[in-house]
């Protein structure tokens, strides 16, 4: 399994990161250097990552967004817990009230035991989302469903190695052992739009919900596919 969790905070130009680059580099280092002991500017923003050549991971403070992207996500929990953190230290460090947009987006993949081909993730797809098939006698030769909800959306279908959907979601498409031969991919973005905080507490309060509701609808999909 793979899985890339990204999660993001949108706000009107932020001034300060043009006028005190260096001071803010200073400052974030001594915050992120354990994971991401490498920088550098890419016009107006600061991209912090975990190796200078070919990074897979990294913490953007931007002119109107801060992220953080782990490619390969050790566990859930500690994805979490660095995102929360980060994001925390980012509010106290700018003291912002308000904001466009604070969003999570998880990508997985996903294999069973016992299915062992793309067909098989296929057919399993089709059972679950197509409860009422054409009759047309059509051979499916691939499912890529996405629902919009008011708060984001989700997206599944089966896949395979070096397929466009893996090559433009992943970074490290060479090492083939995190890659599944085939499976299921889900990309799930969940998001709120246009608030003010007025402290630290409630904007966290904000991403943590937005981050859980996520992760409950990747657990629910799971569990319709009986994963």
């Amino acid at each position: 399994m793979l899985t890339m969790g990204s999660t993001i905070l949108g706000y009107q130009p932020l001034l300060k990161i043009l006028d005190e680059k260096g001071q803010i580099i200073d400052d974030f280092q001594k915050k992120v250097f354990g994971k991401f002991p490498s920088w550098q500017l890419v016009n107006s923003d600061i991209l912090f990552t975990e190796k200078a050549e070919s990074p897979q991971n990294e913490l953007f403070v931007g002119l109107r967004r801060m992220s953080f992207i782990l490619e390969d996500i050790p566990t859930y929990e500690s994805y979490y817990n660095d995102a929360i953190n980060y994001c925390k230290f980012f509010h106290e460090y700018f003291k912002l009230s308000a904001f466009e947009r604070v969003g999570f987006r998880i990508i997985s993949t996903y294999t069973s035991e016992k299915i062992h081909d793309f067909d098989g993730y296929l057919r399993v797809l089709e059972d679950r989302f197509l409860k009422d098939p054409l009759s047309l006698g059509l051979k499916h030769k691939d499912l890529f469903l996405k629902v919009d909800h008011g708060n984001g959306f989700y997206v599944v279908g089966p896949i395979k190695q070096k397929e466009p959907w893996i090559m433009s979601n992943f970074k490290e498409t060479g090492d083939l052992t995190k890659i599944p031969k085939h499976g299921i991919g889900i990309d799930i973005d969940s998001f709120g739009l246009n608030f003010e905080v007025k402290n630290g507490k409630e904007l966290i309060s904000k991403i943590d919900s937005t981050i859980k509701l996520s992760k409950s609808i990747e657990d629910a999909l799971l569990k319709s596919l009986e994963f």
